[in-house]
């Protein structure tokens, strides 16, 4: 742990973008400091670095409801991240945003592939809405 947060306060990206794939890579207990430091990468200004701290993020093992009541607000402000790397990775974890938030990055998106992806994700929550409410969607 010690070594991560050393190369997250290094100024050179390269370094810290290497320690957030480490963690990713190395299936590490997910510590309250390992979350930290995970969480702190989300806010580094190289895309790289924040792309890398989302997928750590994302692989932590950590139970589906700390991840969508802890993760998912952080990642999804991600979804109008400046860079289409970040936002490309953000989108995988999809169903776990509000409907309102992805359709709102829908709209404002460019590239075509994560523009379609966020149209999935979108069509996905509101069917599992419809069925939570018991409507069956048409199709």
């Amino acid at each position: 742990m010690s070594g991560v947060e050393r190369a997250l306060d290094l100024p050179h990206a390269r370094s810290r973008a290497w320690a957030l794939m480490a963690v990713r890579i190395s299936r590490v207990p997910a510590t309250e400091e390992l979350i930290g430091l995970v969480k702190r990468g989300l806010k580094d200004p190289n895309k790289k670095v924040r792309g890398y701290a989302v997928r750590a993020l994302m692989g932590l093992d950590v139970p589906e409801e700390r991840c969508r009541e802890e993760f998912a607000p952080l990642l999804s402000a991600m979804l109008f991240d400046k860079s289409r790397s970040v936002r490309h990775f953000v989108t995988r974890l999809g169903e776990m945003y509000p409907l309102e938030l992805v359709i709102s990055a829908r709209a404002r998106e460019k590239d075509p592939v994560i523009r379609d992806r966020l149209e999935k994700i979108a069509e996905r929550i509101a069917e599992h809405r419809l069925a939570s409410d018991g409507i069956a969607p048409v199709k």
